[in-house]
């Protein structure tokens, strides 16, 4: 049976997607990848069942619509290779956060780098873009969805 949750909080993610629609960087039809937690739950307020939002990107770059899972280590080890071929520079400070953020999830705890998590890269070069730990419970698939679909569903599961 699916744990109950009178509501989500997606104050934050609403208000981060409100800003970029009013900014004009994205319109309600703009395509967005969606990366949902496995798991549903029940959302009281609006009488269903509902599979949370963990995060969403924007259309550029295309990403893979596959998680990959592997152990911490492995994620370590790929994002140090891809450091070494981005020329990008905004990618590149990308994959030294998701590298740090490995770094400080196993420092002192080594028991944590045979632990699973799932690598999101983006399609054309195999560069990861995020890192979701296995508590996380990230669904494997990447969804697509409009901003548009995707505010009145955040708002929705507010109540």
């Amino acid at each position: 049976m699916a744990d109950t949750f009178p509501n989500i909080d997606y104050s934050d993610l609403i208000a981060d997607l409100g800003d970029d629609m009013e900014s004009g960087y994205i319109d309600e039809q703009s395509k967005l990848y969606l990366v949902r937690q496995l798991s549903a739950i029940n959302v009281e307020c609006c009488g269903k069942q509902m599979r949370p939002v963990i995060d969403y990107f924007y259309d550029k770059p295309e990403l893979n619509m596959t998680l990959t899972c592997v152990t911490v280590n492995e994620a370590k080890k790929v994002c140090f290779a891809a450091l070494e071929k981005i020329d990008n520079e905004a990618m590149k400070a990308n994959v030294e956060l998701l590298t740090q953020d490995l770094k400080d999830y196993t420092a002192g705890n080594n028991k944590r780098n045979e632990k699973l998590c799932s690598l999101l890269f983006e399609k054309e070069n195999n560069i990861p873009m995020m890192v979701y730990y296995e508590d996380s419970d990230a669904a494997s698939e990447v969804e697509c969805i409009t901003a548009g679909e995707l505010m009145s569903e955040l708002k929705e599961a507010m109540g």
